[in-house]
């Protein structure tokens, strides 16, 4: 470590004594040296660790600012599927203003239990195997808003630095809008496929009683739960219906007719050419006046769509659910399509079957015009009157 040296001038200056006189000096200066040396090990290992806290303080800073702005879902779960850290936009969706409000706690906390279940089960699925579940999408209900979406979720293991899995990272994106775009070319092509296969069916020479049950027919082949009439309207309102096509379980509404005065705001709807949407006959005032006839069809939600020729009402094309029911954007438009193609074939039909009622009367006043000639040609003769004014008949 070191040495402490007492010089002198002359020859025997030092005794044994002085000596250990000079140890406890010694000491002390030795513990003075370590203490000094130790104090500024310790400086420097108290700027390295805090230059090491400030470097991980600034890496979780940084680490923090990009899992709160990443606009998918991030999270990390323990291996009993419990949040150890979470984006903000996780949180957003759980309905906490926070993401330290999750950890600890478990989806079973916030989201409806068959989904927290469906969830947990995947999640312990992937800590089981070890292997990650790639791009799985997922129906997912938020807790703040109860609106439903659509997930593609990613879930790889976590392991510790033994390699044992300890948890999960999951990371979720938000794919209800390419969902939605997914549907709704599929509604489309579902209702385009309807619409040909109708216009397959109805043929030249249908009456238009069966043009309407052909059509029924087809629209109750794609909506099996629900009732398909359709009904004639008179001037007065009043209306008659001429089929049902039901699903078991629901009577046929053949036959029935109601005086739809009795309702005016309904009836001047239908005039307007305007579907009329009820999702619960119960909880709409529309309908005062037929609530217990609707009922008695054990019809609990219906959709109306009025049919129009030469802009006037002329039928309607319905469909009834026996359960309160909130018709879908996809119901309303192909229903209204279904409606509107129906006018058309029955003008079409209605228009052929005056041409047919205007040919046949045609010919049957040739008949009856040929008929008075053949008889009247019977009693024809010529008179010729001769000079001296004799009539003579041929």
């Amino acid at each position: 470590m070191g040495l402490l040296r007492l010089d002198a001038d002359t020859s025997g200056k030092f005794s044994p004594r002085d000596a250990e006189r000079l140890k406890p000096l010694v000491n002390a200066a030795a513990i003075a040296l370590e203490n000094a040396r130790l104090h500024e090990q310790a400086q420097r290992e108290i700027v390295e660790r805090k230059r090491a806290e400030e470097a991980l303080a600034a890496e979780r800073n940084l680490l923090r600012t990009l899992i709160d702005n990443v606009p998918a879902l991030l999270y990390v779960k323990d291996a009993a599927s419990r949040f150890l850290l979470a984006s903000r936009s996780v949180a957003q969706v759980m309905g906490v203003s926070n993401p330290a409000e999750l950890v600890g706690r478990t989806d079973f906390d916030f989201l409806d239990q068959e989904l927290a279940g469906q969830f947990y089960a995947d999640e312990q699925a992937v800590i089981r195997s070890g292997q990650p579940l790639i791009g799985q999408e997922e129906k997912f209900l938020a807790p703040a808003t109860h609106k439903q979406g659509w997930y593609s979720t990613t879930t790889v293991p976590l392991p510790d630095n033994s390699g044992k899995v300890v948890g999960i990272i999951g990371l979720s994106h938000d794919i209800t809008q390419l969902k939605q775009v997914e549907q709704a070319l599929l509604e489309s092509q579902t209702r385009l496929k309807l619409l040909n296969s109708i216009s397959i069916r109805i043929t030249a020479g249908l009456s238009a009683d069966q043009v309407i049950q052909r059509t029924l027919n087809q629209v109750a082949d794609y909506f099996p739960t629900l009732r398909v009439v359709y009904s004639t309207i008179d001037e007065e309102g009043h209306s008659v219906t001429i089929h049902s096509v039901q699903p078991p379980g629901m009577p046929s509404l053949a036959g029935v007719t109601a005086n739809l005065a009795t309702t005016p705001a309904y009836l001047n709807m239908l005039r307007q050419h305007k579907p009329i949407v009820v999702a619960n006959i119960a909880a709409d005032d529309r309908l005062t006046g037929l609530t217990d006839l609707i009922a008695a069809g054990d019809t609990q939600a219906f959709l109306d769509v009025p049919l129009r020729h030469s802009n006037n009402l002329i039928g309607l094309l319905c469909f009834d659910a026996p359960e309160p029911h909130p018709w879908s954007e996809h119901e309303i438009t192909t229903l209204t399509e279904v409606a509107e193609y129906l006018s058309i074939a029955l003008q079409n039909v209605y228009e052929q079957q005056e041409r047919e009622r205007a040919e046949a009367e045609l010919r049957a006043s040739e008949e009856r015009f040929r008929l008075v000639i053949n008889s009247i040609s019977d009693h024809i003769y010529v008179t010729r009157v001769t000079a001296e004014g004799e009539h003579n008949n041929h």
